[in-house]
């Protein structure tokens, strides 16, 4: 069995910013992987499709790749809340910062149809 790789980030090493996700931060380095990860998934559904892989193995591949881009929308929301939320309450902006979160909280969990 493969070892897991440890791709999470640690939680005192992100750099607040106001403005979203900056260059050169830990989360930033977290992110490229990951969705590299998942680009390398989708790469091999493509491949397995070409080469009329069995629909059950193609299946879990896709289901891989899902579950690897929700884990990036999980970083970006944890990111979102350690730096927005915290600035928005030192600011004493309460009210507007839970209604932005909350719209991103919503967007997270949209499905699609």
């Amino acid at each position: 069995m493969k070892a897991k790789k440890n791709t999470d980030i640690d939680e005192a090493n992100v750099v607040g910013a106001e403005d979203g996700i900056k260059e050169g931060c830990p989360i930033n380095e977290a992110l490229h992987r990951r969705l590299n990860k998942v680009i390398g998934q989708c790469n091999g559904i493509l491949r397995m499709i070409d080469r009329k892989s069995q629909c059950e193995d193609i299946l879990l591949q896709v289901s891989a790749a899902k579950n690897a881009l929700h884990r990036v929308g999980q970083l970006v929301l944890e990111d979102y809340l350690r730096q927005c939320i915290e600035e928005g309450v030192k600011a004493g902006d309460v009210d507007a910062t839970t209604r932005r979160y909350a719209r991103a909280i919503e967007y997270f969990c949209r499905q699609s149809k």
